[in-house]
């Protein structure tokens, strides 16, 4: 199983009615992809969607790829890195698996003919890390999270937003490694 670092930036935070607006992965091997997308016809748009991509509705419809034609490059992007199914991983990586999934259902592919059921979330492993701890950050999304390990983070852009959560996932893993592995050395 190979593992794909996705974010997504999406109209509203329901999969059935929203749509993804931005989209951006990093494989194994470090290709990017990043692309965005039109909504589809009749997909709910919420004006704190907008206002958090710091996009106008014009701007959405204007800057966007079809979403059929956004998906079929996504594919052959991870066709050219693997065989294998894909793991998706993210910040919250389930709310992005729920729109790849529905996205690709509408456009009548079968997700997990491409990708597991399952994630790798950065959110659930900052969350663990973080609770026996006194000092923690204010609040658990990732720019917050970024801020208080010093990540840089230019939030609400799919393609800054996994770059900081790979970085993140890194900096979890070796004070993870360190914290409850004695015979651990930084690297």
């Amino acid at each position: 199983m190979h593992i794909l670092w996705l974010d997504t930036e999406t109209t509203e935070l329901d999969p059935h009615t929203g749509a993804i607006s931005q989209i951006a992965a990093i494989s194994e091997i470090g290709a990017h992809f990043k692309a965005n997308l039109t909504p589809f016809a009749g997909a709910g748009i919420s004006e704190d969607a907008l206002r958090v991509q710091g996009i106008t509705r014009a701007e959405l419809f204007s800057r966007g790829e079809p979403q059929e034609e956004v998906f079929r490059r996504l594919i052959r992007f991870c066709s050219c890195t693997t065989t294998d199914q894909i793991m998706l991983a993210g910040y919250n990586a389930t709310f992005d698996k729920n729109f790849i999934f529905e996205s690709m259902i509408r456009l009548g592919y079968r997700p997990t003919q491409f990708f597991s059921p399952y994630v790798l979330d950065v959110y659930a492993l900052a969350q663990i890390f973080f609770s026996d701890l006194d000092k923690k950050p204010a609040r658990m999304r990732l720019s917050y999270v970024c801020s208080w390990f010093g990540i840089p983070l230019e939030a609400h852009d799919a393609l800054a937003d996994i770059v900081a959560t790979q970085t993140l996932y890194l900096k979890l893993r070796e004070l993870w490694a360190s914290r409850f592995c004695p015979c651990h050395t930084p690297a």
